[in-house]
């Protein structure tokens, strides 16, 4: 059985199975809904009734063993096992053999960071339970879910507050909360979160993300980019970090060069790259700035870039270099 990730808690309090698998890559909302769990359901005293276990480290006996361990004073015991792909084969049937029959007051929770298959191990634990698949979040989901963090926090988080939140923060999932959690501090007993606020938080934080540098290298600012730059490489930014972020935003001038040349008008051109009407605005005037042939030429210096990363030949003084050629016609 398949649950989406927000009804985890309520199927654990009301209809219990006896193993959850918690597969894919967001670990934040993972360890939220951890907390959640261990609060929802009775394990006082949690010192005695709950259990963490690492693949790798644990063995499957132990794992086991523990969970036909009677609860202490309470009515459940919950045992997660993280990091659970790197559980051994003896291990995983050790688990297996216990999932035939398994513990009527033990909760097991498997987390991995990846998807389960049919065949595999993590196919058979999903089919005697639940499986919850925590997959990183697309972009375009993130700003709802923003706008519905805030409300859980007592504030209003405008679309646009939103969106330049996620465009200046990135799209960590822990990184935006926490700033979200400091807007909602700074903005003490007032209600709506405005777009100066979320301005004003991020530079007082110093984030410079790569859409600022690909901002200032679409509007040919080289000196802005520059400085940017430097301040992402402070910060511990990696080099694949900052290549990724800039083809990511090169395609998109790309896309939006190509569906001007189609004709298509502002809100066309909003959804065929599923960003807001009021972010097309910058992206045309890019796309106006770089013809095809500079365009062909960003694209084969970022790739060489790319490639220069995996061989570790790319150093601080080689990313400044990029960004002037990627600035200059």
């Amino acid at each position: 059985m398949k649950l989406v990730y927000g009804k985890l808690v309520q199927h654990v309090k009301e209809n219990p199975s006896p193993v959850y698998l918690l597969s894919g890559e967001e670990g934040f909302l993972k360890e939220e809904l951890l907390k959640q769990i261990i609060s929802a359901i009775p394990l006082e005293p949690v010192s005695f009734n709950y259990d963490a276990f690492y693949g790798g480290e644990n063995s499957g006996a132990e794992i086991v063993s523990r969970a036909l361990t009677f609860p202490f004073g309470a009515s459940r015991r919950l045992i997660v096992v993280k990091s659970a792909k790197f559980l051994t084969e003896e291990d995983r049937e050790k688990l297996l053999s216990y999932l035939e029959s398994p513990s009527e007051f033990t909760l097991l929770i498997l987390a991995a960071d990846m998807k389960s298959t049919q065949a595999g191990f993590f196919g058979k634990v999903a089919r005697r339970g639940v499986e919850v698949d925590f997959k990183t979040m697309y972009d375009n989901e993130i700003v709802p879910w923003l706008k519905n963090r805030a409300n859980g926090l007592g504030k209003r988080l405008g679309f646009r507050a939103a969106y330049e939140l996620k465009e200046h923060a990135g799209t960590n999932l822990r990184q935006l909360t926490n700033e979200l959690e400091k807007l909602s501090v700074q903005v003490g007993e007032r209600k709506e979160i405005e777009v100066e606020d979320v301005r004003l938080s991020v530079g007082e934080s110093r984030i410079r993300t790569g859409f600022e540098l690909a901002d200032a290298i679409g509007n040919k600012k080289e000196a802005a980019a520059l400085s940017v730059l430097s301040s992402l490489i402070e910060q511990g930014k990696s080099a694949p970090e900052i290549i990724g972020l800039l083809a990511w935003q090169f395609r998109r001038i790309w896309k939006t060069k190509i569906s001007m040349e189609a004709g298509l008008g502002h809100g066309e051109i909003a959804k065929a790259l599923n960003i807001p009407g009021f972010a097309v605005r910058g992206l045309i005037t890019h796309a106006k700035r770089f013809p095809h042939p500079k365009l062909e030429e960003s694209f084969s210096l970022l790739l060489k870039a790319d490639i220069g990363t995996k061989s570790g030949e790319i150093r601080p003084l080689a990313l400044e270099l990029l960004v002037i050629r990627l600035c200059r016609d």
